[in-house]
């Protein structure tokens, strides 16, 4: 585990395959992604103040100013990656999650 500043980390697979082109599309190499990000949400409300768990249920914690800076520097960072591509995306229902998502 880092120390929370971390921004964005990414995994890369890849598949050096020979198949020939009229069944390329059936190829398993074609049917994963390219490549997955994962994206930790950025700091809450709960990692600035511990004592607000005893009172907000850990779901509705929001996303401090330092947070939502994290989230569009992450935003920068997955833009450098994947450019012009398409994505797919799965997110938390934890409002942190949903604000950073906003803020990528």
């Amino acid at each position: 585990m880092g120390n929370g500043n971390e921004s964005v980390a990414y995994c890369v697979r890849v598949c050096h395959c020979a198949v020939p082109p009229d069944i390329e599309h059936l190829h398993p190499k074609n049917m994963k992604p390219k490549r997955i990000i994962l994206i930790r949400h950025g700091k809450s409300e709960g990692n600035a103040d511990r004592n607000l768990l005893e009172t907000i249920p850990d779901y509705a914690l929001n996303l401090t100013p330092d947070g939502i800076e994290q989230a569009r520097q992450a935003g920068q960072e997955i833009k450098k990656i994947i450019g012009q591509e398409t994505l797919q995306v799965y997110v938390s229902p934890y409002f942190r999650t949903r604000q950073t998502y906003q803020y990528i």
